[in-house]
């Protein structure tokens, strides 16, 4: 009994060979997603946000006239909601908790006086503070 057995693993191997090797398979992922840290990321232009997600809904303008949904050529970076440069939490479209460094100038437009602010009075315009003079 024990050679018929012997027999039949050794008929059952040479039939099917492949059974008897271990398979090797090589998977690929893309690191560090979806966790981790980035320590470079470069793009041509990039649109960030819930509603910029779907590129059928706001796609780059390809040229020629403008669609109300579509981003324009010129612009390289789209983002929707507010953006904080030094803080976790920005609470305006654009929140930056330290020095900010503009070289040729800085435009501030007015709009409005707010209802919440008692001191200002309905300011409309333009404020063009240059910072390449010197004293």
């Amino acid at each position: 009994m024990p050679k018929i057995s012997a027999m039949l693993i050794i008929g059952l191997a040479a039939i099917f060979p492949t059974a008897s090797f271990a398979e090797e398979i090589t998977l690929t992922t893309y690191y560090p997603a979806p966790y981790g840290i980035y320590r470079q990321m470069r793009a041509q232009r990039m649109a960030i946000g819930d509603g910029y997600y779907n590129a059928a809904t706001y796609p780059w303008d390809a040229g020629g006239s403008l669609d109300p949904n579509e981003i324009s050529q010129d612009a390289d970076l789209v983002i929707e909601g507010n953006v904080g440069i030094g803080t976790l939490q920005p609470t305006a479209n654009l929140e930056v908790a330290g020095i900010i460094k503009a070289t040729g100038g800085l435009v501030i437009q007015l709009v409005g006086s707010d209802e919440d602010e008692a001191d200002l009075e309905d300011i409309d315009g333009l404020i063009w503070l240059r910072t390449d003079v010197g004293p």
